[in-house]
């Protein structure tokens, strides 16, 4: 199974819709904005074997709840910390400072070397969400 992975219902309804994967044989799950280490690893185990994808919004506390998910479904351990508008990110002792309004996987991945196998999926830059992006192509037409 691929397994998405969203902050919100509103949000991964309007992916679905946006996709057009209403007959999709895939699973959707939200898991809000702070899922609790006991539920992902539910999720975890639910879905051994399963590719992940996480849709978080595009604004920096919704990038680091996605870098603290995926570090624990890739069974990797983050040390994760907000410190005078930055984000620092600790893996396997290389710590990436960013400042928080350049928050992103990529950023952290490409400074400390964490590989997950996880992908995330993001509306165009300036949108913050699938469904704010669904809500303007809609009020256009």
């Amino acid at each position: 199974f691929d397994v998405y992975i969203f902050q919100s219902a509103t949000d991964a309804l309007a992916y679905v819709q946006l996709k057009d994967m209403i007959d999709s044989e895939v699973v959707f799950l939200v898991l809000g904005k702070n899922p609790s280490e006991t539920l992902l690893q539910h999720v975890k185990s639910k879905f051994k074997g399963s590719r992940f994808f996480l849709a978080y919004p595009n604004n920096p506390l919704a990038k680091i709840a996605e870098i603290r998910i995926i570090g624990f479904l890739a069974e990797e351990r983050l040390g994760l910390e907000l410190k005078d508008n930055r984000f620092l990110c600790n893996y396997r002792n290389r710590i990436a400072s960013i400042p928080l309004e350049s928050v992103s996987l990529s950023a952290a991945l490409k400074l400390t070397g964490f590989r997950p196998k996880i992908r995330t999926l993001k509306p165009p830059k300036s949108y913050d969400s699938f469904y704010e992006l669904l809500r303007s192509i809609h009020s256009k037409g």
